[in-house]
């Protein structure tokens, strides 16, 4: 639900920073902000008001002065807001991917979610008919299984915000060990890699591991027809293992986990549990 709730408001809107000029993009006419679009209010909890009168808008908006008091968790706590600190960094951020649709998933099961009345938990969120709609076909839309094959146009880029290849598929000395060894898949990274979102390429089964001295905290995701694919050295793991995930579906966030010299996504693509060279596939995005 939260992950076509994300794409209806703002196509899948990802984590920016103060001074990105993303931001304006995801800034509503009447102030819903970030990547689900919460109202200020909504955040942080309309009884702020009670404290702050005369100053937030009729909608929920409240002044640039007091930001430091809509991400503080406790200030959230104090006022019974819908924000979470969903990567516990000790911030809830409503510009930040995790801790917004965290605070989504928990908007939704409060407002009937939890009880299985999901149109009442999507109307909680937009009173549109429209809205409900569109969202619950979305919602069908990617509860379709994937019967495709391996393809490039089946399978997407993991890490969209990272295109740098640091090292390929195939034969190379081991960074930590200095010996010749076989790299099993792509290692991708970039400026600012660490917490960056990472997706799964394509729908499938989650199962999720452990490996300290290897590939960290990892994913494996099976596809079915025999292919499947691997994300490693991961620092947060957001899915279970048993899970049915879409292609797209926020998965967890690049890291340093594992035998690794810096934060980056270790990524492998397998066919029959033999690792296939991702490249031949898959392409930046």
């Amino acid at each position: 639900m939260p992950f076509a709730i994300h794409w209806m408001e703002t196509r899948f809107g990802r984590t920016t920073l103060p001074g990105d000029p993303k931001r304006k993009e995801m800034t509503s006419t009447v102030g819903a902000i970030g990547p689900m679009q919460f109202m200020d209010l909504t955040w942080i909890g309309w009884d702020w008001r009670k404290d702050h009168p005369n100053v937030a808008t009729t909608l929920g908006d409240i002044p640039d002065s007091f930001m430091a008091s809509l991400t503080n968790p406790e200030e959230i706590k104090k006022y019974n807001g819908s924000g979470i600190d969903g990567n516990q960094d000790g911030i809830a951020d409503p510009w930040n991917e995790i801790d917004a649709i965290h605070a989504a998933a928990n908007y939704i099961a409060i407002h009937g979610g939890a009880q299985g009345d999901y149109q009442k938990a999507i109307l909680a969120y937009n009173k549109s008919q429209a809205y409900l709609q569109k969202v619950l076909a979305k919602v069908k839309q990617f509860r379709q299984p994937s019967t495709q094959q391996i393809t490039g146009e089946s399978y997407i880029w993991p890490v969209p915000t990272l295109t740098k290849i640091t090292s390929n598929f195939g034969n190379r000395n081991h960074p930590l060990s200095r010996k010749m060894k076989q790299h099993q898949g792509i290692d991708i990274a970039g400026p600012g890699a660490r917490g960056q979102s990472c997706y799964a390429a394509n729908a499938g089964t989650v199962m999720v591991k452990q490996d300290p001295g290897g590939y960290g905290n990892y994913i494996l995701i099976d596809h079915g027809n025999g292919y499947s694919t691997l994300y490693g050295h991961l620092d947060s793991v957001l899915v279970q293992s048993g899970q049915k995930v879409n292609r797209g579906q926020l998965i967890g966030n690049v890291g340093q986990t594992g035998g690794v010299t810096g934060p980056h996504l270790h990524f492998e693509i397998r066919y029959q549990g033999t690792p296939q060279d991702p490249l031949k596939w898959i392409r930046p995005s």
